[in-house]
């Protein structure tokens, strides 16, 4: 089980713990959090000319009181959300010594 703690744009921080349920080596990782944020998350890897494509795709909601606050201040936490992403994939690039070549938004789920 990894444990985290996320801070951005705002004061408050977010406290999520995350399990593996599934592990393929070199295919695929999904985990299913809980904490301040649920859901699953899946990373798909494959082969492409230039190196190794990594798909992200996740399923997030979020704690009762984060869901009640979401529809008055939703852009600045899908503004945080995304923030939080492209910075960990911009870590993940540099921690593999590789190119970060495109990152696309992700979809938060009310």
């Amino acid at each position: 089980m990894l444990s985290s703690v996320w801070k951005g744009c705002f004061s408050y921080k977010v406290g999520v713990m995350m399990r593996t349920i599934v592990a393929e080596e070199n295919i695929m990782l999904v985990t299913k959090s809980h904490g301040d944020l649920q859901g699953l998350a899946r990373w798909e890897l494959s082969d492409i000319p230039v190196g190794t494509t990594v798909r992200y795709t996740g399923e997030v909601s979020m704690n009762n009181w984060l869901r009640w606050l979401y529809p008055a201040v939703r852009p600045l936490i899908d503004h945080h959300y995304h923030k939080i992403m492209r910075e960990g994939a911009t870590g993940m690039a540099k921690m593999l010594c590789v190119e970060l070549i495109d990152y696309n938004k992700i979809i938060l789920t009310e």
